[in-house]
């Protein structure tokens, strides 16, 4: 079991982790890791131009009154020459403790500010099947490397550097990698794994379970091998959005005999779902399950034309043609997941609102706002930075002239809306300046009554 915290406090911010695994002789016990952000804590100017923080660290774990570990020691950051570059140092510790629910309590104090203290608490449990073939926590790494001796980073031949996340698991677009460690136990109690087994993990979506194509591996295993695995994929084509990656412990026949997964979360601008991924998604308990009405959702999907893309509009105009709520629901959930795969409900109700004003001040009797050309541009591009009225007088029929400051890196935009219906209040746009727009020099003519 893995739990993670941000612990912050006036100066000091340490993140915490932990992870359970189990020794040979079958006992249990955790590892401890704590990461210091260096710009965080003070330092003595021990020696020229050298630099060191001391942190102390007292570490309490009990079950209801009775402690069942504790321990306090003095942490050593590196010696710096420079103290204003962020970096994190890592503290690690060994706990032999046996699977139970346990509270663990812990006291920092900057000993160079001892003002500086933080304390917080939180539940630990170890969980490890004693009895039949089990996994230990996986542990996402930020790095990993052969050891060329045995230290305190050292597990299964290897030096592991575990990801050092701020709450939970996040890969934006600068990570192009996920990689893991996992161990496994008691195999020599299923006789089916004598003669081999194997390993499989893979990434799944969090929503409906569905393996994601090319995020998959499957290792053989002999029964004398080292129980242990680093693995993990390139993630630089996996679309945003929220994932498990899942190992499973197979048996000869292939029979899953245990399952451990550790959820994470992806951006990834570079890489977009297509359309046609929209309707993979499981939307059953967001907040598309709250369209109960067709005609309103079509409404809804019709008013996204502003803002999507060519592909997503023809398929959006298919969902409409085809007139099925269920699969309406899965792209419009998946339109704006697509988005904001962490809060796609926010994202569509901050275009809503949007939708709302456009309706109201440019609806008329024969078109909803959303769908008017003066509705579109506010839909696509924002609210304008100054409108100006035309009209009514020098043979003119009103128009209004909208500016942009700045659109898609185009300074001082316009567009020209006008009134060619003559009363109608249906304002066409009959020219702009932004790049793809409708381009019209000759414009000022069709504002013009006598013609």
């Amino acid at each position: 079991m893995m739990f993670q915290i941000q612990l912050v406090a006036k100066n000091i911010e340490v993140n915490f982790q932990y992870f359970s695994f189990q020794k040979v002789n079958g006992q249990c016990y955790l590892e401890t890791y704590l990461n210091f952000l260096s710009t965080g804590i003070h330092y003595d100017n021990f020696e020229r131009s050298k630099f060191q923080s001391t942190i102390s660290v007292e570490m309490t774990i009990s079950q209801g009154d009775v402690i069942r570990y504790y321990d306090k020691y003095l942490f050593f950051s590196p010696e710096l020459d420079d103290t204003l570059s962020a970096q994190y140092f890592l503290d690690k510790q060994i706990i032999y403790l046996p699977n139970g629910t346990y509270q663990l309590d812990l006291v920092f104090v900057d000993q160079q500010f001892k003002t500086n203290t933080l304390s917080a608490k939180t539940e630990v449990i170890i969980k490890i099947d004693q009895h039949k073939p089990s996994f230990s926590d996986v542990m996402l790494l930020d790095s990993y490397e052969k050891s060329e001796f045995q230290n305190i980073l050292s597990k299964s031949g290897f030096d592991l550097i575990p990801r050092n996340s701020q709450g939970s698991h996040f890969y934006d677009e600068n990570d192009s990698l996920i990689y893991f460690y996992v161990e496994w136990y008691n195999i020599n109690n299923d006789s089916l794994f004598n003669q081999g087994y194997l390993i499989n993990y893979f990434i799944e979506n969090d929503q409906n379970h569905i393996p994601i194509n090319s995020f998959n591996s499957v290792k053989k295993k002999k029964s004398n091998e080292v129980q242990a695995q680093i693995g993990g994929f390139d993630i630089s084509t996996l679309p945003s959005g929220n994932y498990n990656l899942k190992i499973c412990l197979l048996n000869k026949k292939a029979k899953i005999i245990s399952i451990k997964n550790v959820f994470f979360q992806r951006k990834n601008t570079n890489h977009k779902l297509s359309p046609e991924d929209y309707l993979k998604l499981n939307s059953k308990g967001s907040f598309a399950d709250d369209f109960l009405i067709i005609e309103e959702l079509a409404e809804h999907i019709s008013c996204l034309l502003p803002i999507a893309n060519s592909s997503e509009w023809t398929f959006a105009s298919n969902q409409i043609e085809g007139w099925d709520i269920r699969l309406m629901r899965q792209f419009f959930y998946g339109f704006w997941a697509n988005r904001n795969p962490l809060e796609p409900e926010l994202e569509w109700l901050k275009y809503s609102k949007l939708v709302y004003e456009a309706n109201l001040m440019y609806g008329t009797q024969k078109i909803k706002g959303f769908a008017s050309d003066r509705g579109y541009v506010m839909l696509k591009y924002g609210k304008a930075n100054f409108i100006e009225n035309f009209g009514n007088e020098n043979q003119k029929i009103p128009y209004q002239i909208w500016r942009f400051n700045s659109i898609n890196n185009q300074s001082n935009r316009d567009f020209v809306f006008a009134d060619i219906s003559k009363g109608s209040n249906e304002f066409k746009l009959i020219h702009s300046t932004v790049i793809g727009e409708i381009f019209n020099p000759k414009w000022k003519s069709l504002v013009t009554r006598n013609n």
